[in-house]
């Protein structure tokens, strides 16, 4: 029998995943079945468009010494997270930190 005044508590019944329903589209039987979810983009010639391909392009840059007495042979080149992308043996590698006195061919960004 239950208390009158004081509150009993009881332990909630376990929940099996098997008891648990998820909701899922039906299965796909042909391509028709794809056409409202598929969106086609139009590729646009837009100024963000030639924006980003100029950002994307080599530059040959070199980075000159600090003054300072004891300056760092590196330079750190961070932008949002990433570093710089260095072409070496014709390949793209991203470095956080780059040398100083050295020619680089980096990405404009």
């Amino acid at each position: 029998m239950d208390a009158v005044n004081t509150p009993v508590r009881r332990t909630r019944r376990e929940v099996h995943v098997g008891d648990t329903k998820i909701e899922q589209k039906a299965d796909i039987e042909s391509i028709e079945d794809f056409q409202p979810d598929i969106i086609v983009a139009q590729p646009s010639q837009d100024d963000y468009v030639d924006a980003l391909a100029f950002n994307e392009e080599p530059v040959t840059i070199r980075l000159e010494p600090s003054a300072e007495k004891f300056a760092s042979p590196w330079v750190p080149c961070w932008v949002n997270g990433k570093g710089a992308e260095v072409l070496m043996n014709n390949k793209w590698v991203e470095f956080g930190y780059l040398p100083v006195s050295k020619q680089l061919t980096v990405k404009r960004k």
